[in-house]
């Protein structure tokens, strides 16, 4: 299922505001996104996933697809959708971070 056609256009008009010289663009297989948390392998296939690029690094992430159902259902059977989601999520959490921990609270 997809997002609501407003949320999608939306979103994109604010990607167009905010990077007017970047396009949001399908993630290719190779992206290392997809295996970023050195954990789980994700499928574009399943959870197509679009981004803008600046250089060689990927600032923004978009999915068509809307994740947050799969993760509200906290269903974590091996193999279901929903657990797929949550590693998908990871990933994503991990591309974004580096994989380097919060600094503590009230750190500079």
């Amino acid at each position: 299922k997809a997002n609501h056609p407003d949320f999608d256009k939306d979103f994109r008009r604010m990607i167009k505001e905010i990077f007017p010289d970047a396009r949001l663009e399908p993630l290719e297989p190779e992206h290392p996104i997809w295996m970023a948390s050195g954990k789980f392998a994700s499928s574009p296939k399943e959870f197509p996933l679009e981004g803008v690029k600046h250089g060689c690094k990927t600032i923004a992430v978009y999915s068509p697809v809307p994740l947050a159902g799969y993760w509200e259902s906290n269903e974590q059977k091996d193999g279901s959708k929903p657990l797929r989601a949550f590693q998908l999520g990871a990933n994503i959490a991990a591309y974004a971070t580096g994989l380097q921990a919060p600094r503590p609270r009230l750190s500079r």
